[in-house]
């Protein structure tokens, strides 16, 4: 009885648990070998859970036969399992991007939690517990195996429907990639460009393409006129992938830089699988914005200066088509001094990190080229809404200001949420 004991314990448990791993998985793109080697990097197995079992497992060595009181460790190792299933956090609530219960990302969940199930056999010996706590990652793994063939089946068709969806409807593609600042550029552009006609853009930080494909298979309709889809790059080739899924009419590259640099190897291989956009907006007659140090590497200026007609440069240098003189942070937001086309701007726009300036700067940009008059965007930025956990400022009626920003892993892709500072 009280091996059941545990073991409904650790059902309860492994249940947190698998979430907490679920959402690592989900943002390494249910790339099995790349998130256990996450695991083995970032040492994310678990050692405080494994420390108490390895106690309570000693003191039943030592204890449990002497005293005829084997009975009462399983149920001390119940305990644990669920003291800290309580301190699990809920990535679907507190993360920055959010672990989104997707119908795959159910049926991995469920199979997994099944295999625990049966792996986990109520063993009278507290320290064989280590097992399947250790297998919680690796349950996943083996879930999403099983269901390989018939996931493949189920993205062909959402892919080849959104695509479909795209080719009929025919909104402007906006496409916006870059080691950073790309999920920044595309709310601000979204909301300038939603000033102009309706404007759909793939929320907080989708950039994959199932991802894409559930927002155009679900949100995308007729009375559209802009589609602004951000794209993540997590190898060569998926920025070219993502780009035969929505063919982009214009393209935006913010950054080349280390994210995720140890799928890449050097900054060249980045720069390479984020001009693949560029290349894929010209092959469609289309202009892409780059900023001036996106240039800075062999991929891009080769690129560059085979079709310098199809890039926009927005850069500090005098010149640069797009010039940003100068970049400031007031008490209400960023300023930011631009010259294009021989007249200067003021851009303004209520964000905070100097960061964002050169955000607005592409945003404005971008806005731009696409057709609208520049006053018309300098006026829509003033009203930009602030971006979550990016530097986002609320001001207090107590006159506290409290400043929201994401704090993620070394070197990994999960990120653990907001955290909040108060300054007066």
């Amino acid at each position: 009885m009280s091996e059941l004991f545990a073991l409904v314990l650790f059902l309860v448990f492994a249940a947190k648990r698998l979430l907490t791993y679920l959402h690592v998985f989900q943002q390494e793109e249910y790339d099995g070998p790349r998130f256990l080697s996450w695991i083995w990097r970032e040492h994310a197995y678990d050692r405080r859970l494994s420390a108490v079992l390895i106690v309570v497992a000693v003191a039943q060595f030592v204890l449990g036969e002497r005293f005829g009181i084997d009975w009462v460790f399983p149920p001390l190792a119940g305990l644990a399992f669920l003291a800290t299933a309580m301190l699990e956090t809920d990535p679907r609530k507190t993360a920055k991007k959010r672990l989104a219960m997707t119908a795959r990302a159910k049926r991995i969940y469920v199979i997994a939690w099944v295999l625990l199930a049966i792996i986990a056999v109520s063993p009278s010996y507290v320290l064989f517990w280590l097992i399947p706590v250790h297998l919680i990652p690796v349950a996943l793994v083996v879930a999403n195996l099983i269901l390989n063939p018939f996931e493949a089946r189920v993205q062909r068709r959402y892919w080849a429907e959104a695509h479909e969806k795209l080719g009929k409807l025919r909104p402007t593609v906006i496409a916006i990639t870059g080691s950073y600042g790309k999920t920044s550029v595309k709310h601000i552009l979204g909301h300038v460009l939603e000033t102009a006609g309706p404007t759909l853009i793939t929320p907080g930080s989708v950039n994959t393409a199932m991802g894409i494909a559930r927002i155009v298979r679900e949100r995308l309709a007729a009375h559209h006129r802009y589609f602004v889809v951000e794209m993540g790059a997590y190898g060569p080739g998926s920025i070219q992938r993502l780009c035969e899924l929505a063919p982009p009419d214009f393209g935006i590259i913010t950054a080349i830089g280390m994210a995720h640099y140890e799928r890449f190897k050097s900054l060249d291989t980045v720069a390479a699988a984020k001009f693949e956009l560029a290349e894929a907006t010209q092959q469609k007659g289309g202009k892409t914005i780059v900023a001036a140090d996106t240039l800075e590497f062999p991929a891009s200026r080769s690129f560059a200066a085979s079709h310098s007609e199809a890039l926009i440069v927005v850069g500090e240098d005098d010149a640069a088509p797009f010039r940003i003189a100068a970049i400031g942070q007031e008490a209400d937001g960023v300023a930011v001094s631009v010259h294009w086309r021989g007249e200067a701007y003021e851009l303004r726009a209520p964000l905070f990190g100097l960061h964002q300036g050169r955000n607005v700067a592409l945003a404005f940009a971008a806005a731009c080229a696409l057709g609208m008059a520049p006053e018309d965007v300098v006026a829509s930025l003033r009203s930009v809404p602030q971006i979550t956990h990016r530097l986002e400022v609320k001001r207090q009626g107590s006159g506290a200001v409290l400043i929201s920003r994401s704090t993620c892993g070394r070197g990994s892709s999960l990120c653990q949420g907001p955290t909040l500072s108060y300054t007066r």
